[in-house]
């Protein structure tokens, strides 16, 4: 079954249900069944697969053919229950067996295609629904706010969780400001919130910007936080 991490999909169930209770429970029910069957078919189908197909960590081109195959059908699954097709591609993520060597080597198949075509494509898509009238009027502040709550947040938290594990705190703080990088994976998040029309675009582009900001500021508060470590001996030196 899902992950408690993965609620997103029963969020995505509600959205879907337009008709009311009705809908909203055929949807969850055919998501559950789709996940055993995901879970207590396919993924011992894969593990026997890759005993068979993947040997010393190198993918067959059967195996590797088979998991593309199991992925569009899992994705078209999930668009035939009304929900997103990345809802079945991230289930067939996590049902694969957790070996380093079978991640570097759908890495080194999928990577090249995947950062070459496909993710200019998907930042274009993403520019396409944003909004210029994001900022106007109230909207700076908004996204101020949303700037101050998604950094303070993660980076307080993520301090907070490192300090009471025993670091220092500069450490700490280095915890917290990698916590704060969203990375793609929040681009996703959010671009399948505007597909199901869960936001808008104003609420979109704002989120958007959000997370561009909070990871590319990680490098910049790594640096200042190893620049001041390296300083500070000769600070303790001169006192």
């Amino acid at each position: 079954m899902p992950s408690p991490g993965s609620c997103w999909h029963w969020v995505l169930a509600l959205a879907s249900a337009g008709g009311g209770i009705a809908d909203f429970l055929r949807i969850s029910g055919g998501l559950a069944v789709f996940a055993a069957i995901v879970f207590g078919v396919r993924k011992p189908a894969y593990a026997w697969l890759l005993r068979r197909q993947a040997h010393e960590g190198e993918l067959s081109d059967m195996a590797f053919a088979a998991m593309l195959i199991g992925l569009f059908a899992c994705a078209m699954v999930a668009e035939w229950l009304h929900l997103h097709a990345t809802v079945g591609a991230f289930m067939v993520g996590i049902c694969l067996p957790r070996d380093d060597r079978l991640l570097h080597a759908l890495e080194a198949r999928i990577k090249p295609l995947a950062v070459v075509v496909l993710l200019p494509v998907f930042f274009a898509l993403a520019g396409l629904g944003t909004s210029a009238d994001a900022f106007a009027g109230a909207g700076l502040g908004a996204l101020a706010l949303i700037l101050a709550v998604a950094m303070l947040g993660k980076i307080v938290g993520g301090a907070a969780g490192a300090r009471m594990a025993g670091h220092d705190w500069r450490d700490s703080l280095a915890t917290g400001s990698l916590m704060k990088a969203r990375g793609l994976m929040e681009l996703i998040v959010i671009k399948i919130g505007q597909d199901a029309g869960l936001i808008g675009p104003a609420l979109f582009t704002m989120l958007l910007v959000m997370a561009l900001v909070t990871t590319a500021a990680t490098g910049p508060l790594l640096s200042l936080l190893a620049a001041r470590r390296a300083a500070a001996p000769q600070v303790g030196s001169r006192s």
